[in-house]
C-alpha cells in the first residue's frame, strides 16, 4: 500500500495543472490497482 501511495502522491503533484477528468481516470487506475492487489 505504501509503494501505491507514492505513486498517488506524484500523480496528485503532476494532476494539479491538469485538474479534472484527467484526476477522475488517474484515481480510478489507482482504485482497480489497489483493488486487484487485495483480490490476489
Amino acid at each position: 500500500m505504501g509503494e501505491w501511495e507514492k505513486v498517488g502522491e506524484v500523480y496528485r503533484k503532476k494532476k494539479k495543472k491538469n485538474d479534472g477528468w484527467g484526476g477522475i481516470v488517474v484515481a480510478i487506475i489507482i482504485l482497480l490497482i489497489i483493488v486487484s492487489q487485495c483480490k490476489s
